[in-house]
């Protein structure tokens, strides 16, 4: 596990996709975030987006990355990422690389909570910082979790704006896991063209 390999089967994409191919779908599934890589496929899925399906391609493509799996819909779109407009209940919510973007981390589970039928699944990929873009970043702490609840937060505070223009590095987990973690030059451009 501190070497970033896969510790068992249910790390696998592959493995969750066959269990939802064979035991899920039936299931009314809530994926949110699916950008231009959506996990969940099916007429049982909704999704949710802070854009709508004709500007995530053209963010997928002005990114240089393939929008053709972007999905024909997005059925809850929130510009400010505000899961609350979501007027339905679901089996499974889905996200994948989604929890460490959220302002709020308790309001979000708490709102994720009310769209889950009894028994229902919330269902996270979470990426692993040693091993991506924010290695640099520092993990929050509690406390910033609970002021943020506390405070009511919506929006990302001006610091970690900062910290995630100027301190992000390259996205090869390979290359993290081998020690490369890159020289902080991708952060300092990027801040740099950001002030300039």
């Amino acid at each position: 596990e501190n070497q970033g390999r896969t510790s068992c089967s249910y790390d696998r994409s592959e493995f969750l996709r066959e269990l939802f191919r064979s035991n899920y779908q039936e299931a009314k599934i809530l994926e949110i975030g699916p950008f231009d890589n959506p996990f969940c496929i099916g007429q049982n899925v909704k999704y949710f987006e802070v854009m709508d399906a004709d500007h995530l391609r053209q963010r997928s493509a002005l990114h240089g990355r393939s929008f053709h799996n972007v999905p024909k819909y997005i059925d809850y779109v929130s510009k400010d990422a505000d899961l609350s407009i979501v007027n339905d209940k679901f089996d499974i919510v889905f996200s994948s690389h989604v929890i460490e973007h959220q302002t709020n981390l308790i309001r979000h589970l708490q709102i994720v909570e009310k769209l889950l039928n009894e028994n229902g699944l919330y269902i996270m990929y979470v990426p692993d910082k040693r091993y991506c873009f924010d290695h640099f970043i520092d993990a929050t702490r509690p406390s910033e979790i609970l002021g943020a609840y506390y405070d009511k937060k919506t929006l990302h505070p001006i610091q970690k704006v900062i910290e995630h223009v100027s301190m992000t590095t390259h996205n090869d987990p390979a290359r993290h896991w081998l020690g490369d973690h890159g020289d902080g030059e991708i952060g300092r451009k990027r801040f740099l063209d950001a002030i300039s």
